[in-house]
């Protein structure tokens, strides 16, 4: 039985993991801005430093040093609150299940994060190609990069999306006189893309060596559509295995109830007759 303090404690548990997780959430909302847009340093303690995966929340679209204190917080409530709860409406809860689902709550965040930065480099991969074309056009209207990059951002991509406000931190950082290898390469950093690693790449040493940044953005472009257009045709296999299986489930008994089952009953019939005949 459940007394009334407790149901106020898991209740007040609850509001400060929403709350928690709602900061954490509005954070990938805010314009990336801050000192901490490109590194993963964090003002807490060296442990605590070492535990939380700056990198990771940064791939999510949030900077780090904003929810730290929000992402401890929501870990270590879940922790407490989920076994406990479940204890109390189960009844009884071995000690090897209690540490397990401990276990679990403490590690569901980091869940969350991963499933956050998946679906965000997914979006950036789907709009990379246009970007780069995009980049690439700009760049031949005569615009510098950091111009071509602001233009893309604001009018060539749409408002919010999750490419275009880190191509608008590269911008920002190219007009205040950042390198460009540098750039590029906090942009491959914090998405976490490994198209845009190897962009990054290929531009730096086209930067070394003198190559024209346009051509070397249509070439990148181009494999980039035909490493999507591969992409779009193993999905069409992909899809097309998983609809033979149920195919097969519908296929297979209606096949025997419309050619196996009239056959079975003719033979049936033949051999009565012959049975009849002779017996």
């Amino acid at each position: 039985m459940m007394y009334w303090w407790m149901d106020l404690v898991y209740l007040a548990a609850l509001v400060v993991l929403v709350w928690a997780m709602y900061r954490m959430h509005y954070a990938s909302e805010m314009e990336l801005e801050g000192s901490d847009n490109n590194g993963t340093s964090i003002n807490v303690h060296d442990t605590l430093a070492s535990l939380y995966p700056a990198r990771l929340v940064r791939q999510t679209g949030m900077i780090p040093g904003q929810v730290v204190v929000f992402y401890w917080v929501g870990k270590f409530i879940l922790a407490i609150l989920l076994p406990l709860l479940i204890a109390e409406l189960t009844g009884t809860l071995s000690l090897f299940v209690f540490v397990l689902i401990a276990l679990i709550g403490f590690f569901a965040i980091d869940i969350w994060l991963q499933l956050r930065r998946r679906h965000r480099v997914q979006a950036i991969e789907r709009d990379l190609g246009y970007f780069i074309d995009l980049i690439a056009a700009f760049l031949k209207s005569g615009m510098n990069l950091s111009q071509a990059f602001r233009q893309a951002s604001q009018y060539g991509l749409p408002k919010g999306n999750f490419l275009a406000r880190e191509v608008d931190l590269v911008a920002r950082e190219l007009e205040a006189g950042s390198e460009r290898e540098s750039a590029f390469n906090s942009l491959a950093e914090r998405t976490g893309v490994k198209d845009l690693q190897r962009l990054a790449a290929v531009m730096n040493v086209g930067f070394r060596v003198g190559a024209p940044i346009t051509e070397t953005l249509e070439s990148q472009s181009a494999l980039l559509r035909a490493k999507q257009w591969e992409q779009a045709e193993s999905m069409v296999s992909r899809k097309s295995l998983e609809a033979l299986f149920p195919l097969m489930l519908v296929s297979i008994p209606l096949m025997l109830v419309l050619i196996f089952f009239p056959a079975a009953v003719q033979i049936y019939e033949i051999f009565s007759m012959f049975v009849g005949t002779f017996g």
